[in-house]
């Protein structure tokens, strides 16, 4: 294994005005923060880490067997430097490959929405690693994750919130446009409080009426599951959030 990597490598370079107009758009939203996680190639990395490290190991294991005259000594502390290097080397490989599981993937309708931009500026050579749509990462960090509800609130309300993209693009034309994407969160929250309330408030309003009984049973049994159905379907709700909300 080599200290310092090879300099007669040839890259392929993209167009710094392609590089400097997608920077540019993906900055208005960080959920188009999008890359390539290189799983494939960071796992070979750690196993050719490994594997070296296993021969230096292996030496360590010859040299103990040999004695210890002044020889082995001086050989044992070059070894000794060497596996200290490529130890902390792998060591740090393994932390940031465990903090890159971690990172979440991308909807599938940023992916789409970030091609399209390149597409529009004629950039596609920027956004090819996009194609490997299983190797994705997204940095857009602790944003909710948008379910079908906001889908299909969004469909219904973009053009109303739509504002100028900064490539000039206005609601009317073009194929992708930069829009307050807050309002629409703040409208879609609003829908499902609503919904949400009168989901909860409908057994005990009938409740009030009928009286107890195995009818008023019936009605809170009904209404649960209708809460706990809209809760799964209308979020990315987890499963033990749905359960945990249909026992409250």
């Amino acid at each position: 294994m080599s200290e310092y990597p090879p300099t007669n490598i040839s890259l392929t370079c993209t167009s710094e005005d392609a590089d400097d107009r997608l920077a540019t758009f993906m900055n208005h939203d960080s959920a188009f923060f999008i890359f390539r996680r290189f799983n494939a190639l960071n796992l070979r990395h750690l196993l050719h880490s490994q594997a070296h490290l296993l021969s230096l190991e292996d030496k360590l294991e010859e040299l103990k067997a040999q004695g210890h005259d002044a020889d082995t000594s001086s050989h044992r502390e070059r070894l000794m430097r060497e596996v200290g290097y490529y130890l902390n080397t792998y060591n740090r490989a393994l932390v940031e490959q465990s903090r890159l599981r971690t990172l979440g993937e991308p909807e599938s309708v940023n992916v789409t929405g970030l091609t399209s931009q390149a597409k529009d500026h004629n950039a596609l050579d920027v956004t090819e690693y996009l194609e490997v749509e299983n190797d994705l990462i997204t940095l857009g960090i602790g944003k909710e994750a948008k379910g079908w509800a906001y889908r299909k609130v969004e469909k219904i309300l973009w053009k109303r919130f739509a504002k100028p993209s900064s490539s000039g693009v206005d609601p009317e034309a073009g194929s992708l446009y930069v829009y307050d994407d807050g309002n629409i969160q703040r409208s879609v929250r609003a829908i499902l409080t609503s919904i949400s309330t009168i989901t909860l408030l409908v057994p005990v309003i009938i409740m009030f009426f009928i009286g107890n009984g195995f009818p008023s049973l019936v009605v809170v049994v009904i209404c649960t599951a209708l809460f706990s159905m809209f809760l799964a379907f209308t979020t990315k709700a987890q499963n033990h959030e749905v359960m945990m909300a249909a026992a409250a």
